[in-house]
Formats: C-alpha cells, structure tokens, sequence
C-alpha cells in the first residue's frame, strides 16, 4: 500500500514491506503524523494513540508545538528576581 515494496521473508506466507517516507505499519498502511516534524525549535515528535501527535520540547521551550520560548530559562534575573 501507500508504494510500499513488500516482499516474502520466508516459505510460510510472512513478507516485511519498505515502507516509503511518510507511512508505517506492517503494510505501510498508516501515514506517519511526525514526518515532517510539526514540532519547532528542536522538538522530538512522538505519535500518540489519537493518530495525532505529541511533541516532547527541549529546555526553554513549551507548547503544544514547542513554539513558545521561556524567556527565564536561561535565567536572566539577577539578585533572586524572577
């Protein structure tokens, strides 16, 4: 499915499928939501059980998209301000 090239892996009727950029599963039939990465500024993006996804945000970062910037994460407040 989806171009996928599938092939047998042994005499028993099991096959393993290549599956093109952009779609998994065992007969690449389910498109992959984290290609391409919605997540920004570094985010790693995980499939979640929806069919959508969740990104995980580095360091300074949050939002459903890690789109939003911490502007304390690097600390700039001196004398215990925050």
């Amino acid at each position: 499915m989806n171009g996928g090239a599938c092939r047998p892996t042994n005499g028993n009727g099991g096959y393993q499928c290549m599956c093109p950029t952009g779609f998994t599963g065992t007969r690449c039939e389910t498109r992959d939501a984290c290609n391409p990465n919605p997540c920004l500024n570094g985010g790693t993006c995980m499939p979640n059980n929806f069919g959508g996804v969740t990104c995980q945000c580095p360091p300074g970062f949050s939002g459903p998209r890690c789109e939003d910037r911490d502007p304390c994460a690097s600390q700039p407040c001196m004398n215990q301000g925050n």
